[in-house]
C-alpha cells in the first residue's frame, strides 16, 4: 500500500513539472484552431451556379433512395446472413 501512495506522489510530481511545458505547447494549438473556426467570410460578388446546360442528375439519387427504402422494409435472408457472417468476422464471436 505504501509503494502505490509513493508511486502516485512521484507521479503527480513529474506532471507538475511537465505542465507548463504542455501549456505552452498546446496554447498556441488551441488559439490556432479557434481562429480558424471564428473566421467569418464574406463574399464580395455573388456569382450563380446553376447552369441550364445540362439539368440535375437525379436519376441516381431517387434509385439510391428507392433502394434504401427497399431495405428498410424488406431484407432478403441472404442478405441478412451475409450481415450477420460480416458482424461475427467484426466482433469476433
Amino acid at each position: 500500500m505504501l509503494r502505490t501512495v509513493e508511486a502516485r506522489t512521484l507521479e503527480s510530481v513529474a506532471m507538475r513539472r511537465r505542465l507548463p511545458l504542455a501549456v505552452l505547447v498546446m496554447l498556441p494549438a488551441i488559439l490556432a484552431a479557434q481562429t480558424a473556426g471564428t473566421h467569418q467570410f464574406v463574399p464580395e460578388r455573388f456569382y450563380n451556379t446553376f447552369s441550364f446546360a445540362h439539368p440535375p442528375a437525379l436519376l441516381p439519387v431517387f434509385a439510391h433512395l428507392a433502394i434504401v427504402l427497399m431495405l428498410g422494409i424488406y431484407v432478403p435472408p441472404y442478405l441478412a446472413d451475409w450481415y450477420r457472417a460480416a458482424a461475427q468476422l467484426i466482433g469476433g464471436e
